[in-house]
């Protein structure tokens, strides 16, 4: 079965001479290989990213991780604040078409009631109405400060949402 999901980011990146606070919402497909048996996390937008794991909750993670690096190599290889705003709107504008028909095939399913074998997953809030994935990105530096991506800490993790 594949679970349709959203979740949003909050995090602040240093660039070469800014700071930048981004906000992201993004919704990605949830499968789990009837082979391997691993789960895998699929971006529908950003569509460009996929991570895998032992389980749905490491598969989420990873995914994570990955589109956070992926962020902080845009803001220690652009050469300014405009260039990682152009970057990072190019990376998260990209839409999986395939996996964007699953996912809205999955949400359909599951507001026609269809049930979540997995308990965990079942317990997840799930959001109803329109889903809009996309990026707002904030300069935040002011002053005579010279940010640098050295500068740069992971976030924790937010919680995940079930789109139904």
């Amino acid at each position: 079965m594949d679970y349709p999901l959203i979740f949003t980011l909050q995090f602040r990146l240093s660039g070469n001479g800014f700071l930048a606070e981004v906000n992201l919402s993004c919704s990605a497909l949830l499968e789990r290989d009837q082979d391997d048996e691993e789960w895998w996390f699929l971006g529908v937008k950003p569509g460009a990213l996929v991570a895998s794991g032992a389980t749905w909750n490491e598969a989420y993670l990873n995914f994570q991780q990955t589109l956070i690096r992926c962020l902080i190599d845009s803001a220690a290889l652009t050469d300014s604040y405009e260039a990682f705003e152009t970057d990072v709107a190019s990376v998260m504008g990209q839409v999986h078409e395939e996996e964007l028909r699953r996912w809205e095939q999955a949400r359909e399913r599951l507001r026609s009631g269809e049930s979540i074998a997995d308990a965990d997953l079942q317990a997840l809030p799930r959001v109803s109405g329109a889903v809009a994935a996309g990026v707002s990105i904030r300069r935040l530096d002011t002053g005579g400060h010279h940010f640098s991506p050295s500068e740069n800490v992971a976030p924790e993790l937010p919680q995940l949402t079930t789109a139904a």
